[in-house]
């Protein structure tokens, strides 16, 4: 891991580390477990360290699955908070997931628990947590609170006493943050306990809310109290300021009612050590300790996948995904192998003549040519050699799906189909087309004439680029016409909201609230990175007279959708984009036609953090988007903290920037309009700026964005 990391360094320094686990902690705990990870402590150290990703995949099972240790809510909320305090000692980020179709209740706990932890969410759009309509804005605007990974733990016993009407957890999720030289916060988590803390009751009813709860903490020597506010997502995403009474050396407020999670901070001020940056890579660890680990299961634990010979065996851009990894439909066996790349192996065991292996959705492709390498090991020990062979089902479902077969008999397969019989693991390329993007899968079985004395191992699939095809190289092949009238057309404003991340901190469910009357309005959602419901066809887009995407990539909307937005652009229609970490730099853009569009170009890399916040003022071209905006709001101070970095294209107008950085940056294409917003929502208020998202004139200003880019 430490070869990777500083290999993997050199050529991208943002890159991220992590792993996704598919058992929780509570099944890991009670069951043997064979992956090298676990067997290789210093491993998973130096994978965490700097900031490390650890995801844990299968506690959304939780309550199906009766295989795993957790039985009850209580039994599952102390653990995972343990789980994300190890984590986060190691130097990484605790990742759960929540989002699946169970009752709004255990959803709601499921999410409010993993934050309160300290855990990021993944999976499933917040609003599926149910119990606030904020939870986006909520976690933006308190990321710092809730996210910290070097927020630690504080002994409650005589520092901190809950009193309610209702029993609270709050023990294990009381915690303390240095956020500088001088300020201290110390947080405390209520959790009102869901009624009933059996999780196989998946239908209870939320429990009544606690009343009358205080909170009470002991204020250390030489700390004085600066403030005291309540978080709860159920009232927004503005803190509550709480009435403190001192006295005695202790601090006393009354925390209003929990209906689920609610926190309290305690705002501190005195001296405090500043904790360090935490290293990217950890000591390097004893050589004897290293190898001791490997020896697991009693020999070494995989090899260095950059080796010269795995790097030579495969030219182009190339991904392995592993057959043993989780969320798998196939029903292989896997098995400890050190010749296999992560010392794991799918595997048909001797006493078996067939059995089933493979990868259900592999991975993610964009449009474009791929060879899929098979990396297949056979062993025979047979005094006349079986007959061995590998079919493979390869299915793009709703596209294409084909079989194919190899085998050792050279009278029936020859070339790249020749299984070779040697006990190496050898590549066999199977090469196939993604006419969209989608995720393959490889459905198989490995079988042998005579079972007692063979086996046959599959690694893992490396999928290798051949080519991305571009919109413009599938363009030439579609036959589709763009309608021969222009788009919108009736009385008054129909927008699309292609509703991402961030979407309503932004304030466009302010701008247009659900029956208003005043603008119709259609949208759909971006989760995961697909945009469901963006419109396929020309008709269903053409309806519109603007579109906005709200923090959202352009590979989502699929080639269709981007045709038509090309088109519905180019014929008069209004296109607005709005930055965030999931579309500009981020966001898949290259080769599209949304490219092409833009009035500025793209960085590959993420959206950038400003050291300081910086202001926005008028542009150049301020005109009609700042039509109302007085001159003395500018006053207020509305900052940025993180933007996209871009390059004005020839034509384009800017109407808003930030320092010297363009920010709201607009051009004419073809017949319609084109708006792009370069800064995100995200961040949080330094001094007394005010972020721009909560300065009255954004809204006036977004909206005559969207009018303008209508041609209204």
């Amino acid at each position: 891991m430490r070869l990777l990391k500083t290999h993997l360094r050199r050529h991208d320094p943002d890159f991220l580390f992590g792993f996704n686990y598919s058992w929780s902690f509570g099944y890991q705990t009670s069951h043997m477990n064979n992956l090298g990870m676990v067997m290789m402590e210093h491993e998973y150290a130096e994978s965490m360290a700097g900031g490390g990703m650890h995801m844990q995949e299968a506690i959304n099972h939780f309550a199906y699955a009766a295989a795993l240790s957790y039985r009850t809510w209580s039994d599952y909320a102390r653990k995972e908070a343990a789980a994300c305090r190890g984590v986060n000692r190691a130097g990484g980020h605790y990742y759960f997931i929540y989002g699946l179709p169970q009752e709004p209740v255990n959803r709601l706990y499921k999410f409010a628990l993993g934050t309160a932890a300290g855990a990021h969410p993944v999976y499933g759009e917040q609003n599926q947590a149910g119990g606030a309509e904020d939870w986006p804005r909520f976690l933006t605007r308190w990321s710092a609170i809730l996210f910290d990974k070097q927020a630690r733990t504080l002994p409650v016993e005589g520092a901190v006493e809950v009193k309610s009407d209702r029993e609270l957890w709050w023990r294990e999720w009381t915690r303390e943050r240095i956020a500088d030289e001088r300020t201290r916060h110390l947080i405390v988590h209520l959790i009102n306990p869901p009624s009933s803390d059996a999780l196989k009751d998946t239908r209870h009813p939320l429990p009544p809310p606690a009343r009358g709860v205080q909170v009470r903490i002991k204020l250390p020597a030489g700390q004085t109290l600066a403030r005291v506010v309540a978080l709860d997502p159920k009232v927004g995403s503005d803190a509550l300021p709480l009435q403190a009474q001192e006295s005695g050396g202790q601090v006393t407020v009354d925390a209003g009612e929990v209906a689920c999670w609610r926190v309290v901070v305690f705002e501190l001020n005195g001296a405090f050590a500043v904790p360090a940056v935490e290293p990217f890579l950890t000591q390097a660890p004893d050589p004897a300790q290293v190898e001791e680990g490997r020896k697991g299961t009693g020999g070494p634990v995989g090899v260095d996948p950059l080796r010269p010979e795995v790097v030579s065996t495969i030219k182009g851009k190339v991904q392995i995904v592993e057959t043993d990894g989780a969320y798998n439909s196939v029903d292989g066996l896997s098995v400890d192998d050190p010749d296999a790349l992560n010392g794991v192996a799918q595997h048909r065991p001797a006493n078996e003549k067939s059995r089933s292996i493979g990868k259900s959705w592999a991975t993610g492709l964009k449009p474009g040519k791929y060879i899929a390498h098979l990396r297949i090991k056979i062993v025979d020990r047979g005094a006349e050699p079986a007959e061995h062979e590998v079919s493979m089902r390869m299915l793009f479902h709703g596209v294409w799906d084909r079989d194919v077969r190899l085998g050792s008999n050279p009278k029936k397969y020859d070339g790249e189909r020749l299984l070779k019989v040697d006990g190496k693991y050898h590549y066999y390329p199977l090469p196939f087309e993604m006419p969209k993007a989608g995720w393959p899968s490889f459905l198989g079985g490995a079988s042998t004439s005579r079972a007692g004395d063979n086996e046959c191992y599959l690694d893992h699939i490396a999928f290798e680029t051949v080519e991305v095809f571009s919109d413009a190289k599938l363009l030439a092949n579609d036959t589709v016409k763009a309608p021969a009238g222009a788009p919108g057309g009736e009385p008054g404003l129909d927008v699309f909201l292609a509703k991402g991340w961030t979407w309503d901190t932004y304030g466009l469910d302010k701008l247009y609230p659900e029956k208003d009357g005043k603008v119709r309005v259609g949208g759909c959602w971006s989760s995961g990175g697909e945009v469901q419901k963006f419109p396929q066809k020309h008709e269903d887009l053409y309806r519109y007279d603007a579109v906005v995407l709200a923090n959202v990539g352009a590979q989502g909307l699929n080639y269709e959708g981007r045709r038509a937005l090309k088109d519905f652009v180019e014929a008069g229609g209004g296109l607005v984009i709005l930055g965030g970490l999931h579309t500009l730099g981020q966001g898949s853009f290259e080769d599209t036609f949304l490219a092409d569009l833009l009035p500025v170009t793209l960085r590959a890399e993420d959206a950038i953090r400003l050291a300081t916040p910086l202001a926005i003022s008028p542009g150049p071209q301020a005109g009609t988007l700042l039509a109302g905006v007085n001159r003395e709001a500018w006053a207020a101070r509305p900052s940025v903290y993180w933007l996209h970095e871009v390059a004005l294209r020839e034509g384009a107008q800017v109407h808003l920037q930030a320092g010297a950085h363009p920010l709201l940056v607009s051009r004419v294409v073809g017949k319609g309009r084109v708006i792009v917003f370069a800064g995100t929502v995200l961040g949080e208020r330094c001094g007394d700026e005010v972020p721009f998202w909560q300065w009255p004139d954004w809204m006036r200003i977004l909206d005559n964005a969207v009018n303008w880019a209508a041609g209204k």
